[in-house]
């Protein structure tokens, strides 16, 4: 069996204390989920992650019985496995697509009670507090006919100073005449300074 991590940590500082979570160890899943965390240099513990999706097909849980019963379930439990999983950390930075949109004004809820859970335990997004646009778009040829604004990606931060915030990667280029996407998502960047700390560190997600 093949396995697919679609997270990737690239750093300009040294990382250290590397470590590959699967978020439902031990149990067979169409798409795994995973959490890569690392230590940065004079940054502290950074983590990023993918969490289920809600898709336009019928739910099926491939384990008998079942786990669970929806796709928003799914992405419930994934959420609790990663709050769980850094539950002792003072200061992290948890960056990723996480399929969940907050709902605000001209943005779609999804899995929107799933979110709340990560701002409850501490984290902020300060992306969405301050720059706001979604990140997944009507019009985007790879976003499988969404019709509404989302914002599924966030930079989550605890222990850390806001400094600013934009999205990125979200230019369209011409290929034969078509103006095509860089990906189905934009991209986000949040630069944060640590409190106990005077150098910034610039994350993108």
């Amino acid at each position: 069996m093949i396995y697919l991590v679609s997270e990737l940590h690239l750093s300009k500082l040294p990382l250290t204390q590397r470590k590959t979570q699967n978020l439902l160890h031990g149990v067979k899943r169409l798409v795994p989920r995973w959490v890569l965390s690392a230590e940065v240099e004079k940054v502290g513990k950074i983590a990023c992650t993918h969490l289920t999706a809600e898709l336009s097909i019928t739910y099926v849980d491939p384990v008998v019985p079942p786990l669970f019963s929806s796709f928003e379930e799914e992405n419930l439990n994934n959420t609790f496995q990663i709050l769980e999983y850094f539950k002792t950390e003072k200061q992290l930075i948890l960056m990723g697509d996480f399929n969940q949109s907050p709902l605000r004004a001209h943005i779609a809820p999804s899995h929107a009670d799933n979110y709340k859970e990560f701002m409850a335990n501490g984290f902020s997004d300060p992306y969405v507090d301050h720059i706001g646009l979604p990140t997944l778009v009507p019009g985007n040829i790879f976003a499988n006919n969404l019709n509404r604004n989302r914002i599924l990606d966030h930079i989550f931060s605890k222990g850390f100073n806001f400094q600013s915030s934009e999205r990125v990667f979200d230019k369209f280029i011409d290929v034969n005449g078509q103006s095509i996407p860089l990906s189905d998502h934009f991209g986000v960047s949040v630069t944060l300074q640590p409190k106990n700390c005077t150098s910034d560190s610039t994350t993108s997600s």
